[in-house]
């Protein structure tokens, strides 16, 4: 079906684009470079930090491509709801009713089972820190060089689901929004610095690679851009 086409080139200059664009309305010109039927209704796609590797999660099938579009592996997970790519896309997390690490060979490296269904999910560009935000809140997990084996570094609880989570290149910040429509912006240790009440609900968040802007979007059409310490920006209106 065509809304299961996937355009990651689209995709990149939206989600690179978004946080530091000043001009929101701004009409993007760019040229289709390959596209890939996939089985199943698309619930999330990621790009590695540098553009080249791209993933793709149904319900039911995580898939990762290679700069050509050439499908590499699929593997079936329970409940997709997010996926996430590290830099050179060495290592892919999923997320749904388990949480699942793989190498870019498709190798299953570790995975957790979560206590609620995991719906966001974000990895530091080296691939050793991974965040989830799920019904019960936020978890960050951290992998020491060499091992395969994950340990709870980090964690924030919130009276509502967490459905989005970012992190900057490092993974030393996170920001994450709750259905409450609260921004959190966090420390690598789960730690609350800052956070910023939208009052808006279904808001989507993307943090810069150095961490220093926040961009977020939400169900009313709202787009907010705050920086690193929580000040306000710019909050603009979508027409759709």
């Amino acid at each position: 079906m065509r809304r299961n086409l996937i355009v990651f080139t689209l995709f990149a200059v939206i989600v690179i684009g978004s946080p530091i664009c000043p001009a929101m309305a701004q009409t993007l010109s760019v040229d289709r470079v390959w596209e890939s039927g996939v089985s199943g209704r698309i619930v999330a796609t990621a790009l590695s930090p540098d553009g080249l590797y791209g993933a793709v999660t149904t319900e039911k099938m995580v898939s990762f491509y290679d700069p050509n579009g050439t499908l590499l592996w699929s593997y079936p997970v329970s409940g997709g709801r997010s996926v996430a790519v590290s830099s050179g896309g060495e290592r892919i997390a999923a997320g749904g009713d388990h949480l699942l690490l793989f190498d870019r060979s498709g190798s299953v490296i570790w995975q957790h089972k979560s206590e609620s269904r995991i719906q966001g999910i974000a990895i530091a560009a080296d691939g050793d820190m991974i965040c989830t935000g799920a019904d019960t809140g936020l978890l960050v997990f951290s992998l020491d060089n060499g091992t395969t084996t994950a340990n709870i570094s980090g964690s924030f609880y919130t009276k509502d689901p967490i459905r989005s989570v970012s992190t900057d290149s490092d993974g030393t910040k996170i920001v994450a929004v709750a259905d409450s429509g609260n921004i959190y912006f966090l420390g690598a240790d789960g730690r609350l610095l800052w956070n910023y009440k939208t009052g808006d609900t279904g808001i989507h968040v993307a943090l810069s690679q150095d961490g220093s802007t926040v961009a977020a979007a939400s169900s009313q059409r709202a787009v907010y851009l705050l920086n690193r310490n929580g000040r306000l920006l710019g909050k603009s209106s979508m027409p759709g």
